[in-house]
């Protein structure tokens, strides 16, 4: 499989993520991605999921597997051991492997997710992070749900104070690369 990696969030030339909301591209600026939802999906809850939470656990599971089985995730099954062992394996990662989940807050449905890894970077000298798994249920997508759930990802970055953002995808993957360039 051919990944393509791309500087997701990199803020210009300045290497910091900004104070709110600008979200710059190689090619393109804009003001930030919560400021594109007019008219989208209003009623979605992001959350950093808790993994000892039974219920957000079976949550991450089930957008791990949707994404799995997307075609645009690799359209593969995961093995068995990786079913039984996710969760406890992302534990004992613990904030090094932040997961995020997004939520029609309307009916409590799991719709999106971001699995992200921390990694290092030499020319920052400080933690980055990278967008590793990233879905949107189908009946969701193209409707700021994926973009919501970036810029919860983005304010998590922030906080911690990354001064950079990374994600990956298929490289066949066309819907993804033309949204992370939106």
């Amino acid at each position: 499989k051919a990944y393509i990696q791309c500087p997701w969030l990199y803020c210009g030339q300045s290497h910091q993520i900004p104070k709110r909301g600008v979200v710059s591209y190689p090619v393109y600026h804009s003001t930030g991605f919560l400021d594109d939802l007019s008219g989208l999906m209003t009623e979605i809850k992001c959350v950093k999921a808790e993994l000892t939470n039974e219920a957000q656990a079976k949550d991450v599971m089930e957008m791990w597997l949707c994404y799995c089985r997307d075609e645009q995730g690799g359209a593969e099954d995961p093995s068995d051991y990786a079913k039984e062992n996710l969760i406890n394996e992302l534990l004992k990662r613990g904030d090094s492997m932040p997961v995020f989940l997004a939520y029609d807050d309307a009916t409590s449905v799991v719709c999106g997710i971001g699995i992200c890894i921390e990694s290092f970077s030499t020319f920052a000298c400080n933690s980055i992070l990278n967008v590793h798994d990233f879905c949107v249920k189908v009946e969701y997508r193209r409707k700021g749900v994926g973009m919501k759930l970036m810029a919860t990802i983005e304010d998590y970055c922030r906080e911690k104070g990354f001064p950079k953002m990374t994600l990956e995808c298929l490289e066949k993957n066309m819907p993804a690369r033309n949204a992370y360039i939106k």
